[in-house]
């Protein structure tokens, strides 16, 4: 019997190490968002989305883009700390049928765990009423440069959250990369 008691705690903290969420040490890091550098002021990345063929957003906001990211087609959307891209946002799915955003979700999610390794893919139930998928689909990874030290996310995405205004409602699939580090740096260097 207590054999039985220490191989059950054994496995219970196995399982807990596991599902830590721990940072992810990697020689692999994102060097910026669709290829855009980390760092690049709002005016280049209007030049440089544009020389890509890039559609600027009806906004004309100098941060949304239409393209091409990784195979998808999507709405890329760039965040910028103190004048420097720090974040990408790609919508790389908007569609009405939530099967079909699954499929993408888990393609995109293969594509990152392949450069990134994998992580848990965590799984939220939709409980409101007239949706057209039965749970929220996330997934994060936690990357630190085994060089620099500097922390990045990537952060995946997929559920039906957005309502046109003849009640369509649409399921997003979108990802999201962070230099952590950098907008760190940038906040405290603004003040």
């Amino acid at each position: 019997m207590k054999r039985l008691h220490v191989a059950f705690v054994l496995i219970a903290i196995w399982v807990w190490v596991l599902f830590l969420p721990v940072p992810i040490y990697a020689a692999s890091v994102p060097d910026g968002f669709a290829g855009v550098p980390w760092g690049t002021t709002q005016e280049q990345v209007i030049i440089m989305m544009r020389e890509r063929g890039w559609r600027e957003a009806e906004e004309q906001d100098g941060k949304t883009f239409y393209g091409d990211f990784a195979g998808f087609p999507s709405k890329v959307i760039f965040a910028f700390t103190a004048n420097a891209m720090t974040r990408g946002t790609a919508q790389i799915e908007i569609a009405t049928n939530g099967y079909h955003s699954k499929i993408t979700f888990d393609a995109a999610y293969k594509l990152l765990s392949e450069k990134y390794g994998q992580t848990v893919i965590k799984v939220y139930p939709n409980d409101r009423r007239g949706h057209t998928m039965q749970n929220y689909y996330y997934a994060d990874w936690n990357i630190v440069d085994d060089v620099s030290s500097d922390k990045y996310s990537i952060s995946l995405g997929c559920g039906d959250s957005v309502y046109l205004h003849d009640g369509t409602q649409l399921n997003i699939v979108w990802v999201a990369y962070t230099n952590q580090s950098l907008v760190e740096k940038k906040k405290s260097s603004a003040y």
